[in-house]
């Protein structure tokens, strides 16, 4: 008889020691833990690697635990050219990085960066993920995008200034790729100077300027050289980045995992635009107040400069057919990335997200 009765208590004490651990530690109730590995080349101290981070905790979170991420921030793991093949060759599960780093390993989104009337983050983050969803590039096959993001639209940053569209003309401004094509198209020399090599070049005159998001006078203390800031964000490039994970460790999700790294991927769309667009926000005010000046083109130089980088976008269609593209596919590319900017520029108008003065006028 006792031996029954402890019996009996046993089976209860188990039965609430199995309860207690589906209560308190659910993703361990006949679960195992799923343990990936996520590279980028931002660190934590960055916005853009905080968004990472963000993205990363918000997936752990929600997976109660069933899903654990060791991180390498900084390029402590895979360099800026390494991070895509380091995801398709499982050095990596997840990586986070931008196609110019692969020039023309990613010739359909590199339109992405083209000017199309961006106007912030927001809106350009959101046009990169609309194209993608509707063009389904095939550059990508061998990962799971999770999601893009994509800076503001970029203005020129020089040592000296440059009121009209007549003055970049013959001067050194570093941008690669295709930013590297507007800046030529705008008159200026391209430079292919190293992201950490700006503020020294600019400082010696080794450079005269740079084509990037207002955000680098802070981001990148430009704003310490008291530039001179050539207002061009209507033709400004943005660079896209974006979030993928390795097929093979894709498939091996649990559905309600899948589901966990869709919905989250889908937030952080806005929510990484965010930090850009916060950053943006703060250089241009950095730069009001560090005696930075800005000069905004005329109406009939901006009207100049929106035609002389249309050459740019001709180039992409002319290279994409040649590579055997439908050429009416690839004209009408460039229409869709523009009515899918003025969608989203009236949306964030409409939803009162902020934006820097005159952009959403």
């Amino acid at each position: 008889m006792r031996t029954k009765q402890v019996l009996t208590v046993s089976g209860i004490l188990c039965s609430l020691f199995f309860m207690l651990c589906v209560t308190v530690f659910p993703s361990y109730a006949g679960q195992p833990v799923i343990k990936l590995k996520a590279a980028t080349y931002f660190s934590q101290t960055q916005p853009l690697g905080e968004g990472f981070m963000m993205f990363i905790d918000k997936v752990q979170k929600q997976s109660k635990g069933q899903v654990e991420v060791q991180t390498f921030m900084g390029g402590s793991l895979l360099g800026t050219k390494d991070i895509y093949d380091g995801v398709v060759q499982g050095v990596v599960d997840i990586g986070l990085t931008m196609p110019g780093y692969n020039s023309g390993k990613f010739p359909e989104m590199e339109l992405v960066e083209v000017p199309h009337g961006y106007v912030s983050a927001y809106v350009s983050s959101h046009v990169a993920n609309d194209y993608f969803n509707q063009y389904n590039p095939k550059e990508f096959n061998q990962t799971k995008m999770l999601y893009w993001f994509a800076s503001p639209p970029s203005v020129i940053i020089l040592n000296k200034p440059a009121k009209t569209l007549a003055d970049l003309k013959g001067l050194r401004i570093r941008g690669t790729a295709r930013v590297g094509e507007v800046v030529s198209a705008l008159g200026g020399i391209p430079q292919s100077t190293a992201a950490g090599e700006v503020y020294t070049g600019i400082s010696r005159n080794v450079i005269d300027g740079i084509m990037w998001p207002i955000s680098t006078l802070d981001e990148w203390k430009l704003a310490d050289l008291k530039p001179k800031i050539t207002n061009t964000w209507q033709v400004g490039g943005v660079f896209a980045f974006y979030t993928v994970m390795s097929k093979k460790s894709w498939d091996k999700l649990p559905a309600n995992i899948q589901k966990i790294f869709k919905d989250v991927a889908e937030e952080m769309i806005t929510q990484h635009a965010a930090f850009y667009d916060n950053a943006d926000l703060k250089g241009y005010e950095l730069g009001k107040g560090a005696a930075a000046e800005i000069f905004n083109l005329s109406k009939e130089d901006n009207d100049k400069a929106i035609q002389a980088i249309q050459p740019v976008t001709e180039r992409w269609i002319s290279t994409m057919v040649a590579k055997g593209f439908n050429a009416n596919d690839m004209k009408a590319r460039p229409q869709f990335l523009r009515d899918r900017a003025k969608f989203w520029a009236a949306k964030q108008k409409e939803l009162g997200i902020k934006a820097i003065p005159g952009r959403l006028d």
